[in-house]
C-alpha cells in the first residue's frame, strides 16, 4: 500500500521488439511491467514502434533525461547473447535484453502465461537499471530465480518491488 500512495515518477522507455512480438502479445505484456511499476510508483511511458521512438529519442534531447532502452530478443539474437544458459535477461548500464524465446519455453510450459511472465522479466531487468546489477532481493520481483512460489505470485499479480526498492528507484528517476 505504501507503495501505491507514492507520487508517480515518469520514465520513458525505448522498446526494440526484434522479437517480433507486435500487437496483442506486447501490448499485454507491457501492461503487466506497468501494473508492477505504477505499484511502485513509477509511471512507464512506453516508445514502441520507429514513429513513437524518434518522438521520445527527441523529447529525451529537448528534456536531457535519458530514456531506458528494452531489447527483446529474437532467438537468434538470444543465442548470441546468452548462449545455452537458461538466464531470461540481463541489463548493462541503461540497456535492458529480454531472451523471449526462453521465457516463450517457460510459459508454454503450463506454468504461467506469457504475458505476465515476459512483464516479470521486462521489470526485473528494468529493475537492475535502476537499482545496479547486484540487486536480487527475495520476496521481491527482484528475486534472482524465479521458483515455484515466485511463478505463483507472478500469475496472481503480486509479484512486485520491496518499498525500499521502490524509494530508491523512484529517487534515482527523480535524479
Amino acid at each position: 500500500n505504501a507503495q501505491t500512495t507514492a507520487a508517480q515518477v515518469k520514465v520513458r522507455i525505448l522498446v526494440y521488439d526484434y522479437a517480433g512480438l507486435a500487437g496483442r502479445p506486447l501490448t499485454q505484456s507491457l501492461d503487466e511491467a506497468a501494473k508492477v511499476l505504477r505499484k511502485a510508483g513509477i509511471e512507464p511511458e512506453w516508445c514502441v514502434g520507429i514513429a513513437a521512438i524518434d518522438e521520445c529519442l527527441a523529447a529525451e534531447r529537448r528534456s536531457g533525461k535519458p530514456a531506458l532502452q528494452l531489447n527483446l530478443l529474437n532467438e537468434r539474437m538470444a543465442a548470441r547473447t546468452f548462449g545455452e544458459s537458461r538466464i531470461f535477461g540481463i541489463a548493462l548500464r541503461q540497456d535492458a535484453y529480454v531472451n523471449v524465446p526462453r521465457v516463450q519455453n517457460l510459459a508454454q510450459e503450463g506454468w504461467i502465461e506469457e504475458k505476465m511472465l515476459l512483464g516479470c522479466v521486462i521489470v526485473h531487468e528494468l529493475g537492475h537499471l535502476l537499482l545496479g546489477p547486484n540487486a536480487h532481493a527475495r520476496g521481491s520481483i527482484m528475486t534472482a530465480n524465479l521458483g515455484d512460489r515466485e511463478l505463483a505470485a507472478a500469475q496472481y499479480g503480486t509479484l512486485r518491488f520491496s518499498p525500499n526498492e521502490a524509494q530508491r528507484m523512484r529517487e534515482r528517476l527523480s535524479r
